[in-house]
């Protein structure tokens, strides 16, 4: 198995960090993820698959200070 190198951690982490931090999680870069996810997920269910696992803990940041998204953890997805 061949997976891409996601060195920016997960996002859940990330927003956990911003929190501790005293930065906020603007409501534009919250935007830019959920629409990611969201062509991710419509992509997914044109190929007859469903991830059934979705949570901040399985979309990973490509590179540190990047908002490009990487959904991860396809181990409960199946196919309908």
């Amino acid at each position: 198995m061949v997976t891409e190198l996601c060195t920016g951690g997960e996002l859940f982490d990330e927003i956990t960090k911003m929190e501790e931090s005293g930065k906020l999680f603007s409501e534009k870069h919250c935007a830019i993820i959920l629409r990611q996810v969201l062509q991710a997920i419509n992509y997914c269910h044109q190929q007859g698959i469903v991830h059934r696992d979705l949570k901040p803990e399985n979309l990973l940041i490509d590179k540190p200070g990047s908002l490009d998204i990487k959904i991860v953890d396809f181990g409960q997805s199946t196919h309908f």
